[in-house]
């Protein structure tokens, strides 16, 4: 007990506090510029900027294709719960366009899966807009099986299932395995 003390002790100074060091001290503030009326030469640069600028304007973007591989050992539906996870080829595209008075944004990611998305957005000066799509799977199996079956535009359960269920042999809902029949 007295060395626990001691090791906790010994432990707690060693965590004393040090002196902190005050920061060096900013500098002074700019004093503003007196305005001055622009020359031929400033009006020159301006012109010449604008049309750097302007030349610069154009689309931009990138495409990615690649593979995905992927291997899941036990319940793969739950791995793959909000997403698609497949193996196979994948496709990400995103652009960019721009000029002095307007922007637009583009892209797709994950281009032909379950969880693809796509997205849009434009400003300019009299309209701004933004679309975006995401596809969100929602897989709680991928084993899963039922008892109907389909007859033209409806489900149906088999007349053998359907008189089990009602001659309560067999349950209608599931319950845990090897479990009896609920009753009513």
């Amino acid at each position: 007990m007295r060395a626990t003390f001691a090791l906790l002790t010994a432990a707690c100074l060693s965590t004393a506090p040090t002196p902190a060091f005050a920061q060096d001290p900013l500098p002074p503030p700019m004093l503003p510029m007196a305005p001055s009326t622009p020359t031929a030469h400033d009006t020159q640069a301006i012109a010449s900027v604008a049309e750097v600028a302007s030349a610069e304007a154009g689309i931009h973007g990138s495409i990615d294709v690649g593979a995905l591989g992927t291997t899941a050992d036990g319940d793969e539906a739950r791995y793959e719960r909000y997403r698609d996870a497949r193996s196979g080829a994948f496709t990400n595209l995103f652009l960019n366009r721009q000029s002095a008075s307007w922007i637009l944004d583009a892209g797709a990611s994950h281009i032909g899966y379950r969880d693809q998305r796509y997205g849009a957005n434009a400003w300019g000066p009299k309209f701004r807009g933004h679309f975006d799509w995401t596809s969100i799977p929602l897989n709680f199996s991928y084993v899963t099986r039922t008892p109907y079956t389909l007859n033209g535009s409806y489900l149906s359960l088999p007349d053998a299932a359907q008189a089990a269920v009602q001659a309560k042999t067999a349950v209608g809902v599931p319950c845990a395995p090897g479990a009896p029949p609920a009753t009513p």
